[in-house]
Parts: C-alpha cells; sequence; structure tokens
C-alpha cells in the first residue's frame, strides 16, 4: 500500500467518522469519500475507481436502529464484488468476517499505521 491511502469511510456516527479521519490524515492517508448510511455506502462503490480508493473502512451497523452487523458483512460482499483491489478494514465494536483485517472499533489508534501497511 502507497504510504499515502486514498480511503473510504463507512460510519453511521459522525464523530467516529471525525476520529477515523483525524487519524488517517494524521498518518498522511487521506479520506476521498464517507457514507453514513448502507444505501450511501452501497452507491458511493461507484465511485472508488474515479477517485482511486485503496482501502474502506467499514462499520458493522450503518443503521442506529441495528445493531446486526448486516449492512458490514453486506457492504463488504459489495466492495469485493465491485472492487476488488480494495483493501477493507474493519471498524466496528463487532467481529467482521471477510474484511482484509479487523481493527475494531477498541484498535482505532492503529489505524493509521494498519492501513499503511496493507
Amino acid at each position: 500500500m502507497p504510504e499515502r491511502a486514498r480511503v473510504f469511510v463507512a460510519e453511521d456516527n459522525k464523530d467516529w467518522q471525525e476520529n477515523i479521519r483525524r487519524i488517517l490524515e494524521s498518518a498522511g492517508h487521506s479520506v476521498v469519500l464517507k457514507a453514513e448510511t448502507f444505501d450511501d455506502a452501497v452507491k458511493a462503490i461507484e465511485q472508488f475507481e474515479e477517485l482511486g480508493v485503496q482501502v474502506a473502512t467499514i462499520d458493522g451497523n450503518l443503521d442506529p436502529n441495528d445493531t446486526s452487523g448486516y449492512d458490514g458483512r453486506a457492504l463488504v460482499e459489495a466492495i469485493g464484488r465491485h472492487s476488488p483491489n480494495v483493501k477493507t478494514v474493519g471498524m466496528s465494536g463487532l467481529e467482521m468476517q471477510g474484511v482484509t483485517i479487523d481493527l475494531g472499533k477498541r484498535g482505532i489508534a492503529k489505524l493509521g499505521e494498519v492501513v499503511t501497511n496493507l
């Protein structure tokens, strides 16, 4: 992964979204696309190639009324089908399967380093 990755952030909580952005940018990466809902995240995938997205950070739940983790799993699958070269980082309180690396919200401090080393 280049030292300056172009990153998509799928996170419904604005505070977490800002924390992710701040950590990534302090490590030299750029957040080029964000989504707060599952529908917006799926639509955003269509822009990956145009924006040069290399990494996607994904929350397991993009709906505050659903804690099943369905959104995250379905989004990882959609990214895999549309943009198989994009690395995925699970950034959820839930265990995320199918991602390149499952960092989780507790591992947020390591996010910049993890993206650099993908």
